[in-house]
């Protein structure tokens, strides 16, 4: 089996640092002595839930792995606590060799862990997401149902009106008691749409969501590469394990950031970049808040035209016009009837969008979130073996690193938006005017070609990169440069991508899909049109 870019990386670094640890950099995080008879040999064993329900692993003999120590003794067993009597650099008391039957054991007992505590932290991460779009939704109807209200204040339209229109007082109420009637009513029509359409993409964006995926994938790394993370994995991946609990609002990323800090309590800077990744998990949070902004933005571009025609009900009426009121009723409901229309076509491209993004997602998260825990350990390795280490290049490495992995996630979530916004005003051109979907075959053929080749892109550049970027972080390591080690493959994975995504046209086929304008509707045949002229009027 290919070895993973995490290994790679990892194992070539160690060799390298090993050889190169000085003598003053004695191990930072003294390991805790081997119990004796083979209590090392249980590196991992699931946690029963106690009373608080709290899920996590242990060390040697069941012990709580969540200290430095006890997965330190575990990742080295006896050889770990030899080589700390032997005053061992720090670099090799953390990152431990094993030998493939330590290795498969280990790798067996950590998806052991990982399957029982991964189902039951992402279902409560699920849950928060979701109490939080009910809640947003609730307050959409409560403001909705508000703003229907104001069609009461249509009840008054003939105290404004009765000077423009005197004599016509019945006329007046009738038709603004109808017109009051007719607000509350279509705006609670399109609300109902409106909500349709929300909770459809609550829904289904699930299998999109930036912060549930990140957790997602997280796990799959943990999974699926256990037997390449054996190394690291009682210093990097029991603790993040074990803060793993559902309950807290820190990442995924965050909490593995801190448990490394830790280690290295007077090197801050895993603490900023933990506190940077956060931000960003913040801000993929806003994502369905901006959602909701646009559907509004839609909602009110969509319902106005409708309500503007209710509002002039009145004064249509008192001014003579026949069969005003039949018609504002039948304009409202063909209207709501097109937008229903409308957003149950947007829900089908939905659901078509959610599924391939859904899988492309999985296949892109879990290599960058592999990149970023290879620097992750290359930094932890280099805050331990070098006295004067550099914040600037651990800074460097590991934000790059974050950087690569929020701008794939962020060209599915762009990708998708962009084209759910056109297509639904495409079916509202349909729905409500009457213009052809096939007026617009060229947006449906290169549109579709643009979304599915931009969610592909990072697919198969990331599987390449990790190729080529292990192949040159070999050669960056012989050249004997912590900061080229540190710095050169996250600026390449990051800057690569920007070239690879512009050069590839995939930017140019957002901007098609994004600046794409429906056509508008044919107007109106003149009067008469296509009947012969009367004898005398040419």
């Amino acid at each position: 089996m290919r070895r993973t870019y995490t290994l790679a990386l990892t194992a070539l670094a160690l060799t390298w640092a090993l050889g190169r640890a000085p003598a003053a950099a004695q191990t930072v995080v003294e390991p805790l002595p081997p119990e004796p008879d083979d209590a090392a040999e249980i590196v991992v064993e699931p946690v029963p839930a106690g009373d608080d329900g709290a899920d996590g692993v242990a060390g040697a003999e069941g012990a709580p792995a969540g200290g430095a120590g006890e997965a330190a003794a575990a990742a080295g067993g006896e050889g770990a606590g030899e080589g700390a009597g032997e005053g061992e650099s720090g670099v090799a008391s953390l990152f431990e060799e094993m030998t493939p039957e330590r290795r498969a054991e280990y790798a067996a007992a950590l998806r052991e862990v990982v399957a029982g505590v991964r189902g039951k932290v992402t279902e409560k991460i699920a849950d928060k997401i979701a109490g939080k779009q009910n809640d947003r939704m609730a307050q959409i109807a409560a403001v909705l149902s508000l703003v229907s209200l104001g069609g009461l204040l249509l009840l008054g339209a003939p105290l404004v009106l009765r000077r423009r229109f005197p004599g016509q007082g019945a006329v007046l109420w009738k038709y603004s008691a109808l017109a009051a009637v007719m607000f509350v009513l279509a705006v609670n029509l399109f609300t109902g749409v409106l909500l349709l359409m929300r909770g459809s993409q609550a829904v289904m964006g699930q299998a999109t969501n930036p912060q549930l995926q990140v957790v997602e994938s997280t796990f799959d790394l943990m999974y699926d590469k256990a037997p390449d993370l054996a190394e690291i994995g009682p210093v990097l991946i029991e603790p993040t394990l074990v803060g793993l609990t559902g309950e807290s609002e820190e990442p995924v990323l965050t909490i593995m950031l801190d448990n490394v800090q830790k280690l290295r309590s007077d090197f801050t800077v895993f603490t900023t970049v933990g506190t940077f990744f956060k931000r960003l998990d913040w801000l993929f949070g806003l994502l369905p808040i901006v959602m909701i902004g646009l559907a509004m933005l839609l909602f009110a571009k969509a319902a106005w035209p409708t309500l503007a025609e209710i509002v002039r009900l009145p004064g249509r009426a008192a001014s003579g016009e026949a069969g005003a009121g039949r018609r504002v009723v039948a304009l409202t409901l063909r209207n709501v009837w097109a937008e229903l229309r409308a957003t149950l076509a947007v829900i089908g491209v939905l659901f078509v969008l959610t599924v391939l993004a859904g899988i492309l997602v999985g296949l892109v998260l879990a290599p960058a979130i592999e990149i970023f825990l290879a620097y992750l350990t290359v930094s932890l390795m280099y805050v331990q073996v070098v006295d004067q280490a550099s914040s600037f290049w651990v800074l460097f490495s590991l934000m790059a690193s974050i950087v690569f992995l929020a701008a794939n996630l962020g060209v599915v979530l762009v990708t998708t938006a962009f084209f759910l916004g056109t297509s639904q005003k495409l079916f509202q051109a349909r729905f409500r005017e009457g213009v052809p979907l096939g007026q617009h075959r060229r947006f449906w053929l290169w549109g579709s070609a643009a979304v599915v080749w931009a969610l592909v892109l990072p697919v198969l550049y990331i599987l390449v990169a990790q190729e080529g970027v292990a192949w040159l972080a070999g050669k960056m390591i012989a050249t004997g440069s912590w900061p080229l080690v540190l710095g050169g493959g996250p600026a390449l994975f990051l800057l690569g991508f920007a070239v690879v995504f512009w050069a590839a046209r995939g930017a140019r086929g957002l901007g098609f899909i994004k600046r794409y304008q429906p056509a508008p509707p044919p107007p109106p045949a003149p009067a008469g049109y296509g009947l012969m002229a009367a004898p005398g009027t040419r």
